[in-house]
């Protein structure tokens, strides 16, 4: 069923919600949906409510809603990635995988190897367009919510911020040496297995170890991801699905 998301929260016992604009031209231009077809709609709340169109010929087309019930899909933890910009189109893809496998949030990072830099005039448009990518992403995916793209920020910046709000930072490194990824999740997992976890994610050409070092000072954890070395657009989708197997599933 058609999935659509309100940045605001329904109120209990609402018997309708009104479509912006952008939504109505989707449902009516794109799906071409008619009268009486039904939507799943859910709130900022991550409460969905199951409805149907009553005038798909509106500018702004009203839903007519059921009960609600919480949205089951989102995983115990917030994952935040922090991928490092890579080259071309990758990031679109990378964004689309993350959202699938529960991603909360995305953080485009300019690092030192970063091929791909990003004008800052440019930067809101092509967020933009990734955001477009993440709300797709989440109607297919069943999400509660859809995951913002970030305004891209440099490696230091980025590092200050997580280590800052963050429960848990992991920096896969071809390098690193002592901990893989499941020796740092099996004690997490044992102590809360939820609240706010950030990965780094280097661009292609992995990152300079002044970087990872400048991470680790500041409370990142250095982990391996194998014994193979994985492509950047690769990387944090793995991750993302290694927390989702730990944390969620088992």
């Amino acid at each position: 069923m058609t999935r659509l998301f309100s940045t605001d929260p329904i109120k209990p016992g609402e018997g309708s919600y009104t479509l912006d604009e952008a939504e109505s031209r989707y449902l009516r231009d794109v799906l071409r949906m008619r009268a009486g077809d039904g939507i799943t709609l859910c709130d900022a709340n991550r409460t969905e409510y199951e409805g149907v169109i009553s005038d798909p010929s509106s500018k702004r087309i009203k839903i007519i809603l059921k009960s609600g019930s919480p949205n089951e899909s989102e995983p115990p933890y917030r994952a935040i990635l922090c991928q490092g910009l890579p080259k071309g189109d990758k990031m679109s893809s990378v964004i689309q995988k993350a959202v699938e496998l529960g991603v909360f949030e995305i953080l485009p990072v300019t690092c030192s190897r970063s091929v791909s830099r990003i004008d800052p005039r440019d930067a809101p448009e092509k967020v933009a367009r990734w955001q477009k990518v993440s709300l797709e992403a989440a109607r297919q995916s069943g999400r509660g919510l859809v995951p913002q793209v970030r305004l891209p920020m440099s490696f230091r910046e980025t590092v200050d911020e997580i280590c800052r709000s963050s429960d848990l930072v992991l920096i896969p490194w071809e390098e690193a040496n002592g901990f893989s990824i499941a020796d740092v999740l099996e004690p997490f997992s044992k102590s809360t297995g939820t609240g706010r976890i950030s990965v780094l994610i280097g661009p292609e050409g992995g990152f300079e170890k002044s970087e990872v070092e400048y991470a680790v000072q500041h409370g990142a954890i250095a982990v391996t991801l194998g014994k193979r070395i994985l492509r950047t657009e690769t990387a944090g989708p793995s991750v993302l699905a290694m927390l989702l197997y730990r944390l969620e599933l088992s």
